[in-house]
């Protein structure tokens, strides 16, 4: 986990959004988690990725939304969560490759109140693009946090 300061619920607002820079993931990470995770040759090799329609090695699908959400949003916003309560539209629109640059940022969508609990519903989408500013991949994720 990283050292950054956490962000208290009083801060969350709809339509803010927080960006988490650019990274990119090496070969040796692709593979890494392929070999835990997703053990598909284009995943698991230059020579398997080479031979897909791909035409090189790519992450798999979830692998940048893992790195993301474990070393940015969960420092941040970690302390506040109750549970997830779901996973909508996350869209694969292009495949990422070894060294890819990725411009990731992630914006409350929506927040629901519940005084009486001290809950809030929050709707999140993060997006993934690339120097361009076009996307990779995006999915809205909705968490129940506490107000407290």
């Amino acid at each position: 986990m990283s050292s950054k300061k956490k962000i208290p619920f009083s801060e969350f607002h709809k339509n803010k959004v927080f960006d988490f820079g650019k990274c990119s993931l090496n070969e040796k990470q692709i593979i890494a988690y392929a070999k835990q995770w997703d053990p598909l040759p284009f995943h698991l090799s230059k020579e398997g990725g080479q031979k897909s329609v791909f035409g090189g090695l790519i992450a798999s699908g979830p692998q940048i939304f893992h790195e993301i959400h474990k070393n940015h949003w969960l420092p941040l916003f970690g302390h506040t969560v109750i549970c997830g309560i779901g996973v909508n539209n996350w869209i694969f629109i292009k495949p990422i490759y070894v060294d890819n640059l990725i411009h990731s940022r992630i914006t409350i969508l929506d927040i629901k109140l519940s005084k009486a609990k001290k809950t809030g519903k929050i709707s999140w989408l993060y997006e993934f693009l690339d120097k361009n500013g076009e996307p990779f991949q995006s999915l809205e994720m909705t968490i129940l946090h506490s107000m407290a």
